[in-house]
């Protein structure tokens, strides 16, 4: 019979949080359920409320991925010559010696293979120093969750959209940007290959401050205004904010697009379109004014893997991604530091020892019974 796993994808960003159930069954995955959380805008009680809500779904009861922001990691790609002697692992064990040096922090990293033509050796990187690590994990202590892994959120999104055959079926480079409420994911996949990752502060959020500003408002009247009735396009002075705040984001975006070609500048390496995706881009008339501004094909997911039931799919590309496991995620980027993957480790092969253990106490049993039986058939034949 083929195993069946149910792992769920924790989502917890600074005003929300979403997760997605995912079962997995050899190498298929199916999205069962997405449910998503909505924290007090004033952060009231937010550890007090998460967990409730953790309690309430049963969460717990399964193991978890939890998600690290791309702020809090450093993305970098390496190219390794062809006689190059050492493994990919070592080289990038050499790049985190290096900013050890700088740093002098313990540095945890993850590394995601990837070619351009056939005869290269190409890796990008993820490193975060383990006090970050620290912070995510806190959560997930408090609430005693089972994480089983810690993948930083540009790769779990890069992973979602890489197993839909038609996220970048022209096999040229494809964007990925999930606009979160203070931060903004971006990821370049090109195939099954991820090749760049970064994130840069800003989301949803600049546009409610916007509103709040221009309309006077406070920003928890302005964000449902933003909901409601926010858009790029109306002649409105809100709007007008609106489109303003767009540009600056567009121009971050932009920044993030020159270190890329700066890495990859050749003609092939051009990305040809882009998905968008997280709360932010539902923001009316938001992907055709970046598509205007960026000169690139701009759409939103209509469907995610497995297709869970759910009205807004743009919401979960991300908790989705986290739920793949490493055997089923394109790019197997795990940032759990050591001692905790020490644990799991101990943690799955405890029933194989204590099936160990029993086995050998039932045959020393069998063989001590044995050996008293066999002392005392020599001693019969002896006496007589």
């Amino acid at each position: 019979m083929a195993k069946k796993d149910t792992i769920i994808g924790l989502d917890i960003g600074c005003y929300s949080v979403k997760a997605a159930w995912v079962t997995q069954r050899s190498n298929a995955c199916s999205v069962k359920r997405v449910e998503i959380l909505k924290l007090p805008y004033d952060q009231s009680n937010r550890e007090e409320v998460i967990t409730s809500w953790l309690a309430g779904h049963g969460i717990g009861k399964y193991p978890c991925v939890l998600g690290i922001s791309g702020q809090q990691v450093m993305f970098q790609p390496l190219q390794m010559a062809d006689d190059d002697p050492r493994t990919m692992e070592q080289a990038a064990e050499m790049e985190v010696l290096k900013f050890r040096d700088i740093t002098a922090e313990t540095m945890t990293h993850g590394l995601a293979p990837f070619t351009l033509k056939p005869e290269d050796r190409r890796l990008l990187m993820a490193m975060a120093r383990e006090s970050a690590l620290n912070d995510v994990l806190s959560l997930a202590r408090n609430t005693r969750l089972d994480i089983v892994n810690l993948v930083p959120s540009p790769v779990a999104l890069f992973n979602t959209f890489a197993r839909m055959d038609n996220a970048n079926n022209d096999g040229r480079p494809c964007i990925y940007a999930n606009i979160g409420h203070v931060t903004t994911d971006i990821a370049v996949g090109i195939k099954h290959s991820l090749i760049f990752a970064r994130s840069f502060a800003g989301g949803g959020q600049m546009f409610t401050i916007a509103v709040a500003r221009t309309g006077h408002l406070t920003e928890t009247q302005a964000e449902d205004w933003k909901i409601d009735k926010g858009s790029v396009s109306d002649d409105n002075n809100n709007s007008s904010a609106i489109k303003a705040t767009a540009d600056v984001w567009i121009n971050e975006i932009q920044s993030c697009l020159a270190v890329y070609r700066n890495l990859f500048p050749n003609d092939e390496t051009r990305p040809t379109q882009m998905i968008v995706s997280g709360g932010g881009s539902l923001l009316k008339g938001f992907p055709d004014y970046i598509a205007e501004r960026l000169n690139i094909n701009v759409r939103q997911p209509l469907m995610l893997p497995g297709n869970p039931k759910t009205d807004r799919p743009a919401l979960f590309p991300t908790a989705i991604g986290l739920a793949l496991s490493e055997d089923n995620a394109a790019a197997q980027i795990n940032l759990l530091p050591n001692t905790i993957k020490d644990e799991l480790i101990f943690r799955r092969q405890k029933p194989f020892w204590i099936a160990a253990a029993i086995t050998a106490a039932l045959i020393l049993g069998i063989s001590v019974a044995c050996g008293f039986w066999q002392i005392k058939r020599y001693k019969k034949i002896l006496n007589v």
